[in-house]
């Protein structure tokens, strides 16, 4: 009864799973069973794989709108500021998040392989923008620690934070 939707409707096979396990214990209680076989079902259908869920990506001609309505949130300026650098150097949340000053050299930022997921260190070539960035940041941070430290932490920004950003206009 449940392989046919275990991994095609997994809510569904849920409840359905807890239905059966709830009338199999009643008949347990009654005397008409002795053991419960939903208890181990699990074990003998197949793995579910969690759907991986992806951010929508912005087009590309929305991208300048929403580094406006950005610039213009009440977000913390080294907020502003980190989520444009990401923009602009194409890399993850976690590498602008936890950039730090000593990653810096002139136009170029090296994320050193621990901080990077291929476990590889990785130059990120800076465009006049991103050195524009580094300059107002730096106003902000002294230019020690983190490149945009959170406003009320002085730590890394959280990964919460970039994401809770309005990108469309309105928001």
């Amino acid at each position: 009864m449940l392989a046919p939707i275990w991994a095609a409707k997994p809510e569904t096979a849920n409840r359905v799973r807890q239905r059966l396990g709830t009338v199999l214990k009643w008949s347990i209680a009654q005397g008409w069973r002795e053991t419960n076989p939903v208890a181990d079902i699990e074990g003998a259908l197949p793995k579910r794989t969690k759907p991986v869920k992806h951010h929508k990506s912005l087009p590309f001609d929305q991208v300048a709108a929403a580094i406006t309505t950005v610039r213009g949130s009440a977000a913390a300026e080294s907020t502003k500021l980190a989520l444009e650098f990401l923009i602009l150097t194409a890399t993850r949340s976690g590498e602008v998040r936890n950039a730090c000053w000593d990653e810096i050299d002139g136009d170029t930022w090296t994320v050193s392989s621990e901080r990077m997921k291929t476990r590889k260190a990785h130059r990120v070539p800076l465009s006049p923008r991103c050195l524009e960035i580094l300059e107002a940041a730096k106003a902000l941070s002294g230019g020690k620690g983190y490149i945009f430290p959170s406003a009320t932490t002085g730590k890394a920004l959280s990964d919460a934070t970039l994401s809770k950003l309005p990108l469309n206009p309105g928001a």
